[in-house]
């Protein structure tokens, strides 16, 4: 949570305001939502989710650095160019996950039965963000063994140990 709280602190209002659009169309949908008395927009909030952190990610790519990086930067400033080429490229598994689900939420809305949309969107979503985070991490903490005071780097450290 102090990631977080760090990086809104930041006097960095354009990256900023990368995560803050998107959580703001997500609050005014789903207030819509409720002043109408429509299930409607609960339904598609998920793929408005999706969309709005895609479209968040994308721009990062026009507008470097890349979301990926800004947070790599919260922990360590002085990030290689290796590591910011990786900072790229999990940005960009991170677009396409995005899209894939938004895509997922989409169909599970408009085609599927609510039982088929509540255990994709409320269960599967979530469980493949969760292995993606997992899966990164512990690829990054064995492929660069940089650690920056995560509560995961003492298992980390004890599986991957730093580099001399």
């Amino acid at each position: 949570m102090s990631l977080i709280g760090n990086f809104l602190m930041q006097n960095r209002r354009i990256y900023q305001t990368r995560l803050i659009v998107p959580l703001f169309a997500i609050i005014v949908a789903y207030m819509i939502g409720i002043l109408l008395k429509s299930s409607t927009y609960i339904i598609y909030l998920p793929l408005l989710i999706s969309t709005t952190f895609l479209i968040s990610f994308s721009y990062s790519f026009l507008s470097p650095p890349n979301t990926i990086e800004v947070f790599a930067r919260r922990l360590v400033s002085d990030l290689s160019i290796e590591e910011i080429a990786y900072c790229r490229r999990v940005a960009l598994i991170w677009v396409c996950f995005l899209g894939v689900n938004g895509g997922a939420a989409y169909y599970t809305a408009c085609c599927t039965s609510l039982k088929i949309w509540s255990l994709y969107n409320g269960f599967i979503t979530y469980i493949m963000m969760g292995l993606l985070f997992a899966l990164e991490l512990s690829y990054r903490s064995w492929r660069f063994r940089r650690y920056a005071g995560l509560p995961t780097d003492f298992i980390f450290k004890k599986l991957f140990p730093p580099k001399a």
